[in-house]
């Protein structure tokens, strides 16, 4: 499936990371994770182009050699903890007028999710425009239903339910995994939000949907790449 610049993919990776130290670059299967994104994207034959935001120099450099990759060298000011990647978009799209000039729509691609795969963003991509949806967020179902979800205060447990409660009495419910989104340029630029009354859920099962945040995360993906990747 092929669009002609009707969307464009962007993918941020910023330099500092509070719990995995330099995890954008952490190598999986033989290519740094950022590279696992691009070419995820490729792959999907969607983009005519990848729009790359950063503040890290060696990746600076890597993806310099990628022709169909589009760089913003990210200020600083939008590098750290506390910028959400809503606010980078949003300096982007006004960075790059013509870049987004001629797109319906953006796809936010994450580079710590490298076990997505280019079908998943296709098929998310064909529902985005069959419902005709302001955004689409990728979701993962939860394992067991969070309704019986206990705190444990002190090594005490404490919990919301009393009886015999069994899982099949509850709908499953999911959460966004940020392994895919997609918006509409204009809703986005008129309210600086991904979710709306009209988000369409697009599911990308664990462990697609898995995202490289801590040690652990990073380990478990090192025994899962000869599987996936």
């Amino acid at each position: 499936m092929t669009t002609s610049r009707d969307c464009l993919c962007i993918i941020g990776a910023r330099r500092g990371s509070r719990r995995l130290k330099g995890k954008n670059k952490l190598p999986l299967n033989g290519k740094p994770l950022f590279v696992h994104a691009m070419e995820t994207a490729r792959r999907s034959a969607i983009f005519d182009s990848i729009l790359f935001s950063t503040d890290d120099e060696e990746i600076l450099a890597r993806i310099r050699d990628f022709d169909d990759v589009l760089v913003d060298e990210r200020p600083q000011n939008l590098a750290d903890s506390q910028t959400s990647m809503l606010e980078v978009i949003a300096y982007l799209l006004h960075q790059y007028p013509a870049i987004f000039s001629p797109v319906h729509s953006f796809c936010l691609l994450t580079p710590c999710q490298p076990f997505r795969t280019a079908e998943q963003i296709q098929n998310a991509y064909r529902l985005y425009q069959e419902t005709k949806a302001d955004s689409l967020i990728s979701v993962t179902r939860f394992p067991f239903p969070p309704e019986l979800a206990v705190d444990v205060v002190d090594q005490k447990v404490h919990r919301t339910w009393t009886g015999l409660v069994r899982g099949e009495r509850f709908s499953p419910r999911f959460y966004p995994n940020g392994a895919i989104t997609i918006v509409n340029k204009d809703y986005f630029m008129q309210h600086t939000e991904v979710f709306s009354s009209n988000t369409v859920a697009f599911e990308v099962p664990w462990p697609y949907s898995l995202d490289i945040d801590e040690e652990r995360d990073y380990q478990l993906a090192l025994l899962l790449e000869k599987i996936f990747l």
